[in-house]
């Protein structure tokens, strides 16, 4: 037997809550041919999942309930029939909320990095390739732009500004709080920060980038999104990453 997370609603236009999952016991997956049986050693925990469960249309097909929660995770090779992937190996990929499970290695990675395996799961994850494929796709910064970002201290946001800050842009971040803002610009190298809990964020946005942002990279949406686009330059590349300000709303 093995034990797994299994979701028992949709929580759309809500927050989650505890009943929204449910910890079952059931057969533990058996590998067949060029399959292996993997333990998760790591979740890795986004956003995006809340989006899965809600039972609407998307980028991926919705969660049912009943289903074992979608999500990323970093599982170790603990029996083989597969001889690209050895006992002892560790792969990342959606493992699902699951103690063990079966792959035969389609949609994992090998985790080989020089870093902690759970870089995995972060800068080198769904996180870092949200960061780089949303601000290299559609940014398409060039050295001396400036770039507003929103949910700057967050795990996409701070990639994103580092990221931009590796090209030489300027950079500006949006974030609650003195304390995160601090930490943009004291670790995580940004150029200036505006806490929108304390501060006026299109007038302090007017001050900062007075000929309008080259690239605005929005993770939060609603007032914080429209106030970065009263201050855009003429040709301004418009990155929407997320919405988190609507999540707990629909």
């Amino acid at each position: 037997m093995t034990r797994c997370w299994q979701i028992t609603a949709h929580p759309r236009g809500r927050p989650l809550e505890d009943s929204d999952f449910e910890l079952v016991e059931i057969d533990q997956p058996q590998p067949g041919a060029g399959e292996a049986l993997l333990k998760t050693l790591w979740l890795g925990f986004d956003p995006a999942q809340k989006g899965w469960m809600e039972n609407v249309a998307d980028y991926v097909a919705p969660m049912q309930i009943g289903d074992i929660m979608r999500g990323t995770g970093i599982g170790e090779v603990i029996e083989s029939n597969n001889p690209d992937m050895a006992v002892g190996s560790l792969w990342s990929g959606m493992t699902g909320w699951t103690e063990h499970f079966v792959t035969d290695g389609k949609g994992f990675d090998a985790v080989e990095s020089e870093l902690e395996p759970t870089a995995s799961l972060s800068v080198l994850g769904l996180t870092g390739m949200t960061a780089w494929c949303g601000l290299f796709k559609i940014g398409k910064p060039i050295a001396g732009d400036t770039i507003v970002v929103s949910g700057a201290a967050g795990a996409t946001g701070s990639i994103v500004g580092q990221l931009a800050k590796l090209m030489q842009c300027r950079v500006i971040g949006i974030a609650g709080g003195a304390e995160k803002c601090a930490w943009l610009q004291e670790e995580a190298g940004f150029d200036a920060a505006i806490d929108y809990k304390n501060e006026n964020v299109k007038e302090r946005l007017r001050e900062l980038a007075p000929k309008g942002a080259n690239i605005v990279y929005d993770n939060v949406g609603g007032k914080i999104l429209d106030d970065m686009l009263a201050n855009i330059s003429t040709h301004a590349r418009i990155v929407v990453c997320g919405g988190i300000s609507r999540y707990e709303t629909g």
